[in-house]
């Protein structure tokens, strides 16, 4: 028993003192050298323990902790707070990542706010989370779109003209505009009522597959359209203002064209499924760069929905080299290979002359 306690000890002894390591392999830059770098692949998510510092994640598995729950397809992300939520269509779950606390939680079963009951997710798909943490999850079994409160309790689910069947979502100021793959439009809803106060891309042929959605500074609606094989602007009101893309094996063009997202600084990222990377805009619909390329570990897999956050950084700030000043981090879904969240840095290198490139060392503040 002894012999066993001690052997016992000097695995967990070994696997503590690797503890760290990973911090000390080459950072993954995009675009590679020698170009100045722009994004560092800092981590990916699989399973429970990968929200954990290296040394406890390496003393859970040496005490046995050798099942962890892992993601069965990872299809949507979102941020809120020091929160990563993931939608996982292949376990009818939410995930919790707490990464200012290192914990994670599977959600599978929500609690209805005021009543003793719960509610359960069918084919869950999609997920955004407005600006009080409520949290809507698209769910294409039950054709529908469920609310959570900020405690991830359920509240509602909302009606929907009949055959409707759901696709991108975006929630700000008391509206929610969600994609309506069946009808091929998007609505925008009330959050309070669930009113459909406004339809948007009721004329023939401006929509076909609004995947995802997403809103500008100026409140313009991003819509990226899988069948269009394009990303659309909407204006406030619903005209169409403009389109970025076709479809192609170009920079530039898509061919499977999926989640998208604004961030901070203004720029547009495109997930392209078919790809396997995510292009990135300017204001003027310029295309920057794209990013990861082909390297395991910071490849993609048939990624789906993406998410940023400048609220983490200082998180997960062990993974990001010494000297890149981090400005936000993106997290990606992949639904196979196998399925993962990816975590990205988006910055410059300090000291570095970006002014080719229209840009410098020093965090510029959103437009």
């Amino acid at each position: 028993m002894l012999k066993k306690c001690c052997s016992v000890l000097v695995l967990v002894l070994l696997l503590a003192g690797c503890a760290g390591s990973k911090k000390n392999l080459e950072p993954i830059y995009f675009p590679p050298a020698p170009d100045l770098p722009r994004v560092q692949y800092l981590t990916g998510f699989v399973s429970e323990l990968d929200v954990l510092p290296e040394s406890k994640r390496r003393l859970a598995l040496a005490l046995g902790n050798t099942a962890p729950l892992t993601f069965k397809k990872a299809t949507d992300v979102a941020f809120y707070g020091h929160m990563l939520y993931v939608i996982d269509s292949g376990m009818q779950a939410l995930w919790r990542f707490d990464l200012q606390q290192r914990k994670a939680r599977v959600l599978q079963g929500f609690d209805i706010a005021g009543e003793e009951a719960t509610f359960s997710l069918r084919k869950p798909i999609g997920l955004t989370i407005d600006e009080q943490g409520r949290k809507f999850i698209a769910d294409s079994g039950l054709r529908t779109v469920i609310v959570l409160d900020k405690d991830e309790k359920y509240l509602r689910s909302y009606d929907f003209p009949e055959g409707f069947r759901p696709g991108g979502m975006v929630a700000a100021g008391g509206n929610l505009w969600v994609g309506d793959l069946f009808h091929r439009r998007i609505y925008r809803l009330d959050i309070a009522s669930g009113e459909i106060l406004q339809t948007v891309g009721t004329k023939e042929g401006e929509l076909y597959w609004p995947y995802s959605l997403a809103l500008d500074s100026a409140g313009n609606l991003i819509v990226s359209d899988m069948g269009l094989f394009r990303v659309l602007k909407f204006s406030p009101r619903g005209k169409l203002l403009g389109q970025i893309g076709q479809v192609g094996d170009r920079p530039g063009q898509f061919t499977r064209p999926k989640g998208i997202v604004v961030s901070p600084d203004g720029l547009l990222h495109v997930v392209d499924s078919g790809f396997g990377n995510v292009q990135v805009f300017d204001r003027n619909d310029r295309l920057l760069m794209f990013y990861p390329g082909t390297s395991p570990p910071a490849s993609l897999f048939l990624p789906m929905g993406i998410a940023v956050s400048a609220d983490i950084v200082a998180d997960l700030q062990e993974f990001i080299a010494p000297g890149f000043k981090a400005s936000y981090v993106v997290a990606i879904a992949n639904q196979f290979g196998p399925s993962r969240v990816n975590l990205y840095a988006f910055g410059v290198r300090e000291g570095a002359d970006y002014s080719k490139y229209g840009l410098s060392a020093e965090k510029k503040k959103p437009q």
